[in-house]
This record gives structure tokens, sequence and C-alpha cells, in this order.
């Protein structure tokens, strides 16, 4: 295992290939994958261009590794392949040749190296594991590999040439980062793995079984790279059970995905909501993460009238729960009947400064129900308070009048 390992070669250089095939298989090349390959900027050596649809045609027929594109006709394939030059002295090449290969520029090597390695299994998939990790700590190598055509060009033919290694490679690079939560391997794994998936139209179910099973995996135990997982998972045709995002919503360190978190929980629906009503009840919750999951709640409950959820944060005995739920709740159109709610709110032990936000959200949103308080602002205790309605109901009733005028 590869500790701290931040790559991304090889599944990144699959991804962009089969990103192009996919987009050729549906006729929709510019909206055909969701894979995310960044732009080249700078690109060295001029720009890689496509060679058009018999180029394309090429890289997927199954030739000799290293056969140069647009060789004459009748020429042999196979003196336009690099010889796999570690297979003269009996053993495979090392992490040492790869290094060199690369650093010499030497692409027909690194190629011919990179496919005895693919062959070999895993020992020479753990060789290349460690190359990648390699370039990537060294970040002027791994931009290479991954953006100059010396050497995309190579892993670009493997990719589309070999695919039945290509998914039994896949799914030990899945095995092997299983841990290292921040693993590039596992964000271009994500990228590429499903649109590989599609195009091969379910020839690989051990690969599916794999990433599915990683996933969930990820999810349960504190893993990176929500966001590539959200964008993996249409793809896949499949959803993480709701709870499996829990963990992920407990973890202050994780506040970043949190709200990505309790969206895919939401999609859930009913078993959805019962399973974020767990994370209220958790002891451990930061306040961010509760606003969040509350404005989540009323906004998909808005239009339900008496949505149990609602009501149980309405009535929330955190009044960090509590104080968010009312502020959000005040935030679609409510009718005059909620004006006790608004009273006891203004009474609770919520912060004063909450209360008095939760006014100003009041008057701008629901400024009927601003006015009917009037009558009741003699019920609000803090002194400050019960000026502040009068103030703000007889402010929104003038608002009020001003555009009935305007529309006469």
């Amino acid at each position: 295992m590869l500790d701290g390992c931040r790559w991304s070669v090889m599944a990144l250089l699959l991804a962009a290939t089969f990103s192009s095939l996919w987009s050729c298989r549906s006729g929709a090349a510019s909206k055909a994958s969701t894979v995310d390959f960044p732009e080249v900027r700078g690109r060295p050596q001029g720009e890689v261009r496509s060679g058009g649809a018999e180029g394309r045609a090429s890289l997927a027929r199954d030739e000799p590794v290293g056969a140069a594109r647009g060789s004459p006709r009748g020429a042999d394939p196979a003196a336009a392949t690099p010889p796999i030059r570690a297979a003269e002295t009996g053993r495979l090449p090392t992490l040492g040749d790869l290094m060199g290969h690369f650093d010499r520029r030497d692409s027909h090597a690194l190629e011919s190296a990179t496919m005895q390695l693919l062959l070999a299994g895993e020992p020479g998939w753990k060789v290349l594991h460690g190359f990648f990790h390699q370039c990537d700590i060294e970040r002027e190598k791994i931009i290479a590999l991954t953006h100059d055509r010396t050497f995309v060009y190579p892993y670009l033919r493997i990719a589309a040439r070999h695919p039945d290694l290509t998914a039994k490679f896949s799914i030990y690079l899945l095995g092997a980062t299983r841990e290292t939560t921040a693993s590039f391997i596992r964000r271009e794994l994500y990228n590429f793995v499903p649109v590989f998936l599609s195009y091969h139209e379910g020839r690989y179910p051990e690969l599916k079984n794999a990433i599915q099973d990683d996933i969930i995996y990820q999810l349960e135990h504190g893993g990176d790279w929500i966001y590539k997982i959200s964008l993996a998972i249409p793809n896949l045709g499949f959803d993480p059970p709701a709870e499996a995002y829990l963990p992920c919503l407990l973890d202050p360190a994780r506040a970043r995905d949190h709200d990505l978190a309790i969206r895919l929980m939401l999609r859930h629906g009913e078993k959805g909501l019962r399973t974020l009503m767990n994370f209220f009840d958790a002891e451990d919750k930061s306040s961010q993460t509760i606003s969040m999951a509350v404005g989540r709640v009323m906004k998909l409950e808005k239009d339900r009238k008496g949505s149990p959820y609602v009501a149980r944060l309405l009535a929330d005995d955190n009044p960090v729960v509590r104080r968010s739920a009312h502020i959000n709740y005040f935030l679609y159109p409510r009718r005059n009947e909620e004006v006790p709610l608004v009273v006891k709110f203004l009474n609770s032990d919520v912060d004063i400064r909450f209360r008095h936000i939760f006014l100003g959200t009041l008057r701008s949103k629901n400024p009927g129900v601003m006015i009917a308080m009037e009558p009741r602002s003699s019920e609000v205790a803090d002194e400050a308070l019960r000026s502040l309605v009068v103030r703000y109901a007889r402010s929104a009733r003038r608002r009020l009048e001003e555009k009935t005028n305007k529309q006469d």
C-alpha cells in the first residue's frame, strides 16, 4: 500500500480514451461523457489531434502494441512494434526502468515495459502503481505524463486495445488504494470506470460489483472524493443506501462534503428523511451542518401539510436546530394561523440575535404574518423584540399598501 498516494495517470488516460470511444458510439461527442479530464494548458509540441474516424477505428481494433498509425500498406505491423526490452534479460521491468524511460522521454520503451507489466498480473501491476505514485510525488512528472503527447498516446493505445486487462487492472487499483482515501487513483477510477462499463454494456460484472462495493465502503469509512462518487452513481445505475452517508455528516473534518451528502441522502425520499433525523439525534454535530440539513428538509417538505419531519425540527430540544428550523420554515409562504408559532419562538431560549434575524426574515418573506403579529405584540416577553414586532408590522403594512397602490 502506498500511503498518501495522490496519483492519477492510468485511470485518467483510460477515462479520456473511453470517453472518446463512447462519444463516437453515441454520435454526440460533445455531450456523451461526464469524464472529468482537465484541459491541457500550454501543450508541448503543438496541439493533440484526434486523427478522425479512421484514427479512432485504428485505436479500437486490436493492433499490435506500438504499431504505427498510418504505416504504408503492406508494411509489417510487427516492424513498428517496440521490443519488450526487459524480456531480453528475463525479468520484469522495475520502477527504476520505468523512471529511466520517462526521464529519457523514450515513449516506445515505456509503452512496451508498461504492456509487459500489465500482462504479468499483480506483480507487474504493483510496479505500475509504484511508478504512477512516484511521478505524482515529483509533480512536474505527473503533469508531463498526463499532458505531453509523447507519453499520452502510448497509454491511450494500450487502454483502447486491451479492455480485459484494463478491467482487471482497475479492480486491482480499487483494492490497492482502498485505505488511501485521498489517492488520485480513486478520483480517476470514479471518472473512468462508469464510462468504461457503459461502453462495454455489462461485459465486466466483476468490475461493476467492485466499484459499487468500494463506493459504499468509502462513504461509510470517511473516504474522499464524494463529489466524484456523486457523478459516478448515475452512470453505474445504483444508489448507495441512505444510511451510508451518515458517517460523512457526523465527521467535522469532512464539512465541505456535508451539503452534497445531505442531497444524496434525500434522493431516497422518505427513507432519506428518516435517516437524516438520526443525524439530528446525534450529540456531536456542527451548527453549519445543522443549518444545511434543516434547510434541505424544509425545502423538500415546504408544500407537505402536516409533515412530521418539519414538526419534529420545529419542536427540537436543541436551540440550534430549533432556530434554524423556524428561520427556514418561514422562508416559504405561510398562513396567518402560524402567528402562535411565531409568538412561541420569540419567547423561547434561542439566542436573542437569531430571534432578531427571524423577525427580519418574517417581514421580508411573510409580510401578512408579520402584520398579523402586531395585535399580539404584547405577548412577546422581551421589550426590545416587542418594539421590533410593532415596527416591522407597520413597515410591512406600508410596503403592502404601496404595492397595492402601484398596481391600481
